[in-house]
């Protein structure tokens, strides 16, 4: 059985937060941002304007559609409010695991129960951050790759405990936001 996602969060609204915005937004996915100010936010929504521009001028969608995705996406620096929203977070923040870890147990304490809560890491397991969360279940790895609104493949990674539900729902809401899951549905350790 496959849990429904209808609107999604991206904590932190870098080079990658602000690209995987545009793919769920692209999709039809109302989308919330988060970062710790609005002068990142206001940043970040000038770079996915200019993002989907692109897309307009090399005639991959048209203006209504980019204009449509960009109405589907909104930012805020309240992390409670994103979090109480979204059936789906992905985060991409900086890959220092003390943040992380502060930002899953936050996520895990805000979110309601059925929230999955994915991380964009590229080199760390889930086990370097996120052993403290409640919910094992309900977490997975979603590494994007540079830039993520354009290359199609996402590595979706479980972790011990991750559900085969959560992995074969991320593996779905990849597809469906246009991207080719890599499935890793073994979980590994760093050695």
């Amino acid at each position: 059985m496959l849990q429904n996602i209808t609107k999604v969060g991206v904590v932190g609204a870098g080079a990658m937060g602000f690209g995987i915005a545009i793919n769920f937004a692209l999709y039809g996915y109302p989308t919330t941002i988060t970062d710790i100010n609005d002068k990142i936010l206001n940043r970040a929504m000038k770079n996915i304007k200019s993002a989907i521009e692109i897309f307009v001028d090399e005639r991959l969608i048209t203006q209504k559609k980019a204009d449509e995705t960009v109405k589907r996406i909104t930012t805020t620096t309240d992390l409670s409010q994103l979090a109480a929203n979204a059936d789906f977070i992905t985060e991409a923040i900086t890959e220092r695991p003390e943040d992380k870890r502060e930002l899953f147990n936050k996520l895990d304490d805000l979110c309601p129960p059925c929230t999955i809560i994915a991380s964009n890491t590229s080199f760390q397991t889930l086990g370097d951050f996120a052993s403290n969360v409640k919910r094992q279940n309900k977490i997975i790895i979603t590494h994007y790759f540079i830039p993520p609104h354009i290359v199609p493949g996402v590595e979706v990674a479980k972790g011990p405990r991750t559900s085969d539900e959560t992995f074969n729902t991320t593996c779905k809401l990849m597809e469906k936001i246009g991207k080719t899951p890599i499935r890793i549905a073994r979980s590994y350790q760093a050695i």
